[in-house]
């Protein structure tokens, strides 16, 4: 019976140790990762002026040509194209971002174009006349 009993109490003790441990596990991979809006607003993010705009036939699709900005620490990842539209003026913000200041990655000094395409909900209207944000960054091409 004594045996009987302090199986059950192991088994307990054993439940309560991997619950512990899972639990300190994932709180500790959170804090040492970062959750996905604090990675975000570690990184830098830039609007950068465009080389080329190219309008798709149905003028739904917007494919956007920029070169990694002038501005910022290795910013070379692209983060997306938003436009906004007032008539016929089409403002464009094409993103890239790229990791804070003071990272301790090694980054190169090359010069790359970075083509970004985005499907609006809507056609543009013909003829369309594009401008960039204002705070958009020139580009190293």
């Amino acid at each position: 019976m004594m045996c009987g009993m302090l199986g059950r109490v192991n088994r307990k003790v054993l439940i309560a140790v991997l619950t512990t441990v899972v639990v300190v596990g994932g709180a500790l991979l959170v804090w040492a990762t970062g959750s996905d809006s604090q990675r975000s607003a570690d990184r830098q993010r830039y609007a950068v002026r465009w080389d080329a705009i190219e309008v798709s036939a149905d003028r739904r699709t917007v494919t956007v040509v920029t070169s990694y900005p002038l501005d910022g620490f290795c910013v070379k990842e692209p983060d997306g194209v938003e436009i906004s539209l007032d008539g016929r003026l089409a403002t464009v913000a094409a993103w890239m971002t790229g990791p804070p200041r003071g990272s301790d990655i090694m980054c190169t000094l090359e010069c790359f174009q970075v083509t970004q395409t985005v499907t609006l909900d809507s056609p543009l209207p013909e003829p369309v006349e594009f401008e960039p944000v204002p705070h958009a960054v020139e580009g190293c091409s």
